[in-house]
């Protein structure tokens, strides 16, 4: 290593304003991110690991920026998280998903709850045949019937024909007051599917970053692995506008022949190579077919940064390893915990999906709390809540339990049937689903329980969870029931979060809250 030339960090630096004729509404923030992708406002996200999902993705692209899904997902769930973006606003729908007459109401009902679609067309010898939607399986009772006996048949369906104007649709949309409308050609073939959904989306967000077919942005990253040429195939059947070929030290050769391995597979690709610090790994990638570099060296393992908006800025910065647990490490853990097994009232699971919270680690617990059972709580970070079947309570956030659970939780119904579904199936004598602004709800073995939340001012949620599922077990402890737990943890999160910056609860707010349930 050497040091090559002074840095100035950003407080190093000011800016002077000199005079101006440039007004607000006459500035433009377009910016060019490769040769044929150009942005509204020149923000993408990062690829390092866990950053960025589909949400992130598609909030930055509505806002005319580009997010670049994360590599720290199987081939299978990067690719799912790219179709989830193409598929959120598209103008219109070119390959939606169709099923056929004869399937059953039942497996279109498991379909719709699966992807979140409301309405799917009906596809018979590769021409439409009907329609079916919420309304027609809202009230339906017979599971086992074919879908065709209670779809929208054919002859009642208002359709477009390829190539109508938005004001055509619009104008049929708004007449015929419908949802969605089915594109056909002339021989009935489904060529699409155009929601109101998707107009209302293109209104309320005109800067959106979009490609040539309406759909939103989005690029991913890849490492050059073994994994890769998979990972790389699924991402571009996704439909992925950018690959950006991201490792810690861009100008390897390992990366240039990745680089250059896309450009010929997929010429119709843009790539993004980096991370790189000089003109000569420019240069290299450029000769290698690059659309565009990205400039800057990183420390190469997962990185944690935390954002607060205001004053405070980068509070914490902390580098962590993804490190499996060997069985004689794990086995010599389970023996001091077995030791001091006597010595405390509880115990929190979680790792942050670091590697530690082996199979034979949670058994091995599993065994311990037979003979002398515990208080467990566990912080599910897996997207499958399997392994912390039989322990006392389970605490996912929204975004956890919607991922395992495959619902929405703004669905209060289904929310309740899944918690519960959840909770029986694993064994848990409590379920705890936080909801944030909306919440939590908790299911144990007699009621399903939802708990508005307490925060009245939120300025910082670092933290809000570790309250929760800290204040919660300590509760449990203390003899509280599970609704009592819940409902002191759901006010110690609400003071938490009404603060900036890392904050805790002192013992006289604890006391406070545990006067409640006296």
């Amino acid at each position: 290593m050497r040091l090559s030339k002074q840095a100035l960090t950003f407080d190093d630096v000011l800016l002077v304003p000199a005079h101006s004729n440039v007004l607000p509404k006459d500035v433009s923030l377009k910016t060019q991110l490769t040769k044929k992708i150009s942005l509204n406002i020149p923000l993408v996200s990062a690829a390092m690991d866990t950053v960025t999902e589909s949400n992130l993705a598609i909030a930055l692209a509505e806002e005319g920026g580009l997010g670049i899904i994360h590599k720290n997902l199987t081939p299978e769930e990067q690719a799912s998280h790219v179709a989830k973006v193409k598929r959120f606003e598209s103008g219109v729908v070119n390959d939606p998903i169709t099923i056929g007459p004869n399937m059953s109401v039942d497996e279109v009902m498991s379909l719709t709850r699966k992807h979140k679609f409301s309405g799917l067309p009906v596809i018979e010898n590769m021409k439409i045949v009907g329609i079916v939607t919420n309304r027609d399986l809202r009230f339906e009772t017979n599971l086992a019937q074919p879908i065709k006996n209670v779809m929208t048949p054919r002859e009642r369906l208002i359709t477009v024909n390829e190539g109508a104007s938005k004001k055509e649709i619009i104008g049929l949309l708004h007449q015929h007051r419908l949802e969605r409308l089915l594109v056909i050609d002339k021989q009935d073939g489904l060529k699409g599917l155009i929601t109101v959904k998707d107009i209302q989306k293109s209104t309320d967000h005109p800067n959106a970053s979009k490609d040539n077919q309406e759909r939103l942005r989005v690029g991913a990253a890849v490492g050059v692995g073994k994994d890769s040429v998979k990972r790389i195939e699924l991402l571009v059947e996704a439909g992925v506008d950018v690959i950006v070929v991201d490792t810690a030290h861009g100008h390897s050769q390992g990366v240039l022949d990745k680089v250059k391995w896309i450009k010929k597979k997929f010429p119709k690709t843009e790539v993004i190579g980096g991370n790189i610090a000089t003109a000569e790994a420019a240069k290299a990638l450029m000769d290698h077919g690059v659309d565009g570099v990205k400039v800057g060296i990183g420390p190469g393992s997962i990185c944690k940064t935390r954002i607060v908006a205001g004053q405070q800025q980068i509070v914490r910065v902390d580098r962590e390893q993804l490190l499996s647990i060997s069985e004689e490490e794990c086995t010599k853990l389970l023996s001091k915990l077995e030791e001091h097994w006597d010595s405390f009232d509880a115990i929190i699971i979680s790792d942050y999906k670091k590697g530690l919270l082996s199979d034979q680690l949670l058994e091995g617990i599993r065994n311990l709390s037979i003979d002398r059972p515990k208080i467990i709580t566990a912080d599910p970070k897996e997207r499958k809540f399997g392994k912390y079947s039989g322990f006392t309570l389970c605490t996912p956030n929204r975004l956890e339990f919607e991922t395992a659970s495959g619902i929405d939780c703004d669905d209060k119904n289904a929310l309740e049937s899944a918690g519960k579904a959840m909770r029986s199936e694993l064994e848990l004598d409590a379920l705890l689903v936080t909801l944030g602004k909306d919440g939590m709800a908790l299911f144990d073995q007699d009621d399903s329980i939802f708990i508005e939340t307490e925060a009245r001012e939120v300025f910082d949620v670092t933290g809000a969870g570790d309250t929760v599922i800290s204040v919660l077990t300590a509760c449990l402890c203390l003899g509280l029931d599970f609704e009592q737990a819940a409902r002191a943890a759901n006010l110690a999160a609400g003071r938490v979060v009404a603060r900036m910056g890392v904050a805790t609860l002192s013992e006289q707010e604890m006391e406070k809250i545990l006067k409640r349930f006296e």
